[in-house]
């Protein structure tokens, strides 16, 4: 009964912990499959610089400081500020702020026109991102570049909504 304490590891055979065995431990078939694990594996590979692909990853496991957010967190606003920046109309969550907003609306038809992509949007993020990816996809458009544009111009709208919001300048 002399026998030392000791700390084991018994995910993998060398008892060594490292964060790529307890990250692999929780993946599935071990735990649930996220559905936002391929398109987060997408943005990760795209050839765009790493702040945009953090924000494309902000984007689509709901972490971008929208007005709605902030409120579920406590950060309190009078009513008429959870309006959008961009049109006013109507309170500002992710999906309003980057497609159902009729000011960008104008901004993906028109991408859509450039690119040749038939009518008809998907009004979540992530199905939209999905369905312009498999459209380009099929178009045979390099495998680093799909997804980029729907990245890009999404972080352009979030530009100038933050400009709207804290400097007023626009």
């Amino acid at each position: 009964m002399s026998e030392e304490d000791r700390v084991e590891w018994t995910i993998v055979l060398e008892d060594a912990f490292s964060v790529s065995s307890c990250y692999a431990s929780f993946r599935y078939p071990l735990g649930p499959q996220n559905r936002n694990d391929e398109v987060l594996g997408l943005v990760w590979k795209m050839k765009v610089s790493f702040k945009i692909k953090a924000f494309g990853w902000r984007v689509f496991v709901y972490r971008l400081p929208t007005k709605d957010l902030l409120m579920y967190r406590g950060i309190v606003f009078p009513l008429d500020s959870l309006k959008c920046v961009l049109c006013g109309i109507q309170n500002e969550n992710r999906d309003h702020s980057f497609l159902k907003c009729n000011g960008v609306k104008v901004i993906w038809r028109k991408i859509a026109s450039w690119i040749g992509k038939p009518k008809g949007t998907k009004e979540d993020c992530l199905a939209n991102f999905i369905d312009r990816y498999l459209f380009c996809k099929k178009k045979k458009v390099k495998v680093d570049k799909l997804g980029v544009v729907w990245v890009a111009t999404s972080w352009i709208i979030w530009l100038l909504r933050d400009e709207m919001c804290f400097r007023n300048d626009i």
